[in-house]
């Protein structure tokens, strides 16, 4: 006991870090640190709430969470109105006053608010990736995404929706999903009517406001820093920077059915096609609308739906005075006057302007079916 004392005591002075996890590059400076760490990898939570399903490896974040129970917000900004339940998130606050980012990237002209993210980013520079999971070969950049990829093992989903039986691992997944029950859009364009409910379709679209030239610029330092290149679809126009919605394009090419359902023959193409047939056999529909008795199997079918509601028409075409509810129908639109046709069929010359259009003639021309 004495020497783990000694060696943890020497090691403050020195700055080394003896103790290393044997299933990743982990290391620090006492074996009590290294216990709590372990823990990443076994999955063991052994604190756990009282009032809901929540539980945690260390006890300090389950009095955070208890928090989330309170209605109390102590800690009150001094600049304005707004208050909190936690110290640190008044701290965070603070600098939306001072507009200080403390925490700046050695590569870049990154900056942030916070060390965690700095170290996520920076990570995009190095490739480095330090959290392995002890059940599978994933490795990641934080410590939050290796905690939540452990519970798709265990199949947990501690987060529950109030007003449906949808489940997740992600608060900020569940935060989302709640924004299709109020039909809120908090994120909202400078330039235009559009609104959205995610920052990442708000980037999306501002590049429709952009001139090509202005595009490029805006897309060429996230690739760099993500080390992503552009992937473009020998077959269409089709193009991408991620990997995993590229390799399900190419599947729109091909036949190939490797997911098949096992209560009845259907096969498919992609996972999360299978996943929406299975809800056929059980009948849930996880998405209900907050303005009708209307409920839908996916998210999109929702939108949609949404839309009908309200008379707002905000993609509008340029060269006419066409405006529709909802982007692919304006790039469908916008077809018909380029007279592009992308969609090919792989077994002769026709050529469509929409995807459905090459599967619905595949079926009569080439199967003899009927679609």
């Amino acid at each position: 006991m004495y020497n783990e004392f000694k060696k943890a005591n020497m090691s403050i002075h020195t700055h080394k870090t003896p103790y290393k996890c044997s299933f990743c590059g982990y290391t620090c400076k006492s074996n009590t640190n290294l216990k709590r760490h372990a823990l990443i990898h076994t999955g063991e939570k052994r604190f756990k709430c009282f009032l809901c399903s929540y539980s945690s490896v260390e006890n300090g974040n389950l009095k955070k969470h208890l928090q989330t129970h309170s209605t109390e917000r102590p800690f009150k900004c001094l600049m304005c109105s707004n208050s909190y339940k936690q110290n640190r998130s008044l701290k965070l606050h603070l600098f939306s006053h001072t507009g200080e980012r403390p925490f700046k990237c050695s590569f870049c002209e990154y900056t942030c608010l916070q060390s965690n993210r700095l170290k996520a980013h920076t990570a995009t520079h190095t490739s480095e990736k330090l959290f392995k999971c002890s059940f599978c070969s994933y490795r990641c950049t934080t410590k939050s995404s290796l905690t939540s990829h452990v519970l798709n093992h265990k199949g947990e989903k501690p987060h529950k929706c109030p007003l449906c039986n949808y489940r997740c691992t992600l608060v900020s997944r569940l935060k989302k999903h709640l924004l299709m029950h109020t039909g809120e859009n908090p994120f909202k364009c400078s330039l235009c009517t559009y609104a959205c409910k995610t920052t990442g379709n708000l980037k999306s679209h501002l590049l429709t406001h952009a001139d090509s030239k202005t595009k490029c610029r805006l897309k060429s330092p996230l690739l760099t820093h993500t080390n992503i290149k552009s992937l473009n679809c020998s077959l269409c126009s089709y193009s991408c920077v991620n990997k995993e919605y590229f390799k399900k394009h190419l599947l729109t090419h091909t036949s190939e059915k490797r997911f098949q359902c096992s209560l009845c023959s259907n096969t498919y193409k992609n996972k999360g096609s299978l996943k929406i047939h299975l809800l056929t056999h059980t009948g849930e529909k996880h998405f209900k609308c907050h303005l009708c008795e209307y409920e839908s199997t996916t998210k999109a079918i929702m939108k949609v739906h949404i839309s009908n509601h309200s008379p707002e028409r905000p993609y509008k075409c340029l060269l006419c005075n066409y405006a529709t509810k909802s982007s692919s129908q304006l790039k469908c639109h916008i077809l018909t006057h380029t007279g592009e046709k992308p969609f090919r069929c792989s077994f002769c010359n026709y050529a469509s302007k929409v995807s459905g259009g090459i599967r619905r003639h595949i079926l009569r021309r080439h199967t003899g079916n009927s679609p």
